[in-house]
């Protein structure tokens, strides 16, 4: 069993300590407890009502977060150890530093600009393995669709910093690749 702590600053911030066998259950379990009776899961797709009197259908639960969480509020996860349960102190979570989120936009947007010329648009990161995932999309008008879409995507890589890459994956791969490692104790 693994443990993960997710940190969510919405109307008040909010710690939910989560027992789960992987990453993706943890997930799961997570966005079950924030819907409750109004959540269904059918033929792996993850249906919500809008709150306009229609339902918001994800195919993923990255695409479920990415809309419903992420482009909302500050939320993050990392994985907690035994040790940490076990030290007399231990730091089991670091929130997202403002600097450093706002540095990875700016450098993505650079990026950005080279290929899109226009709006402004919102934005949000992902933390990978490889490094950090910025992610910009729109708002959606129409609010029986999506409340956000997805524009375009930017790896930041550890590897070969300060570079930024146009990034194409999927909602799996981000599932895959998202980095929860735990702060170590010490």
């Amino acid at each position: 069993m693994k443990h993960f702590v997710v940190f969510a600053a919405h109307a008040h911030p909010t710690v939910w300590l989560i027992n789960a066998e992987t990453l993706l259950i943890a997930l799961s379990n997570f966005i079950k407890e924030c819907y409750g009776p109004n959540l269904t899961c059918q033929d792996g797709k993850w249906i919500v009502p809008n709150g306009y009197g229609g339902k918001n259908v994800y195919v993923h639960l990255i695409q479920y977060l990415e809309n419903e969480v992420k482009s909302e509020y500050t939320w993050h996860i990392s994985e907690i150890t035994d040790d940490h349960w076990n030290a007399p102190i231990a730091e089991a979570l670091v929130a997202e530093n403002p600097w450093e989120v706002k540095d990875h936009i700016e450098r993505a947007s650079t990026a950005r600009r080279q290929t899109q010329l226009g709006r402004k648009q919102h934005a949000f990161i992902w933390y990978l393995q490889d490094g950090p995932l910025v992610t910009f999309y729109e708002r959606n008008r129409k609010r029986s669709e999506h409340p956000i879409k997805i524009t375009e995507r930017f790896l930041l890589p550890r590897a070969t910093w300060p570079q930024v890459i146009k990034w194409t994956g999927t909602y799996n791969d981000i599932a895959e690749q998202l980095s929860v490692e735990p702060i170590p104790v010490l």
